[in-house]
């Protein structure tokens, strides 16, 4: 979840790679970047038929599907941290955070349903833990409305 996502293709004699940054599969790439596939043969130039031919839409459920495969992998961690309990495991509420965040990027809606049914918890139960979250200063947001980032300290759990 931390690292760029790209996907590349090939269009009318250029290699055509579209980027997501970190958490981001929204909308469209950050970076779009278009470069002949032979440089000593280069086509005539990037035409507007070649930029048409960029099918974002396809591109950007690639990125949703190849998120959600690793997301599976730390659904396993997630349920793991869970299993220790709640009341002391800051870990957990860090994870939590950090897949909250990555469920709403993702574009699940609502994300605390997404996590309760990852979790195998009820939405108020995941509501309970990501309002534990705040409060010990993993995710800023507000409550009762979806979105918010994960903080540095929660950011600092994760990677210690």
């Amino acid at each position: 979840m931390n690292e760029e996502t790209t996907v590349t293709d090939v269009i009318d004699g250029y290699q055509v790679t579209l980027v997501w940054s970190a958490g981001l599969s929204q909308g469209g790439p950050q970076r779009l970047l278009i470069e002949p596939l032979d440089a000593d043969n280069p086509p005539p130039g990037i035409t507007s038929t070649v930029l048409r031919k960029v099918s974002f839409r396809e591109w950007a459920d690639k990125i949703r599907d190849k998120r959600q495969t690793a997301d599976a992998v730390d659904a396993e961690s997630l349920r793991a941290a869970l299993a220790d309990g709640v009341a002391d495991n800051d870990r957990y509420l860090a994870m939590l955070s950090a897949a909250y965040v990555a469920a709403i990027d993702a574009g699940h809606k609502p994300p605390t349903k997404y996590l309760a049914d990852l979790l195998g918890k009820s939405t108020e139960t995941i509501r309970g833990h990501l309002w534990k979250a705040r409060q010990r200063g993993y995710l800023e947001g507000h409550q009762g409305k979806a979105g918010g980032t994960l903080t540095a300290a929660g950011r600092a759990l994760l990677e210690g």
